[in-house]
């Protein structure tokens, strides 16, 4: 929820707590009443329903970034050993490079590159040969498929977590719309 998300519930906060506030003002059966009760219905529902997508975001985020780790960490160690091996063959490290600043960008192509040239003949045993696992390249593309997963996940939480907003300003538009004049009135007050 962003900030001017934000603002948007505290205002609708203030207008309910002029209400309780000022309760008299506000006969049962009135315009008033009923449009103060349909903005905390659907502030109620709207505070409840952002509350368990900001906790899926949060997973989201978690999940995202341990994926980050161990593909990074996958990356490292081969670029590392691909530089190990390209002081004994010339330009070999050339060809596995991890730029910096390691950005989500960065790491996704360097990923996708590295795979393309561990699919040439020789080069995983290269790899092997100096200490790496025999299925470095099978825990790589697990690596970044499981951070694809968890990028996409972490995106539809975000957008998930922003329409939350959406949905209590349009169930308190529909709820309301007969109460217009007196929810402006309401919100000019506070």
């Amino acid at each position: 929820m962003n900030k001017r998300q934000q603002g948007w519930f505290e205002s609708l906060r203030r207008v309910i707590q002029f209400g309780d506030t000022y309760d008299s003002l506000f006969p049962e059966g009135s315009a008033g009443r009923r449009a103060l009760q349909t903005i905390k219905a659907a502030l109620a529902a709207g505070e409840h329903d952002a509350g368990t997508r900001r906790v899926n975001a949060r997973q989201g985020t978690l999940t995202k970034r341990a994926a980050l780790r161990a593909l990074t960490f996958l990356l490292d160690a081969i670029a590392h050993t691909a530089n190990r091996i390209g002081l004994l063959k010339p330009r070999f490290a050339e060809r596995f490079p991890l730029p910096r600043p390691l950005t989500n960008a960065v790491i996704l192509e360097a990923a996708r590159g590295f795979l393309q040239e561990l699919a040439r003949d020789g080069v995983v045993a290269e790899f092997v040969a100096r200490g790496l696992p025999a299925d470095f390249v099978d825990n790589l593309r697990a690596a970044l498929s499981a951070y694809e997963t968890a990028a996409a996940d972490h995106h539809a939480s975000q957008l998930s977590l922003a329409s939350s907003f959406t949905g209590v300003r349009e169930a308190a538009k529909t709820r309301s719309e007969e109460h217009t004049s007196e929810l402006q009135s309401l919100a000019y007050l506070v």
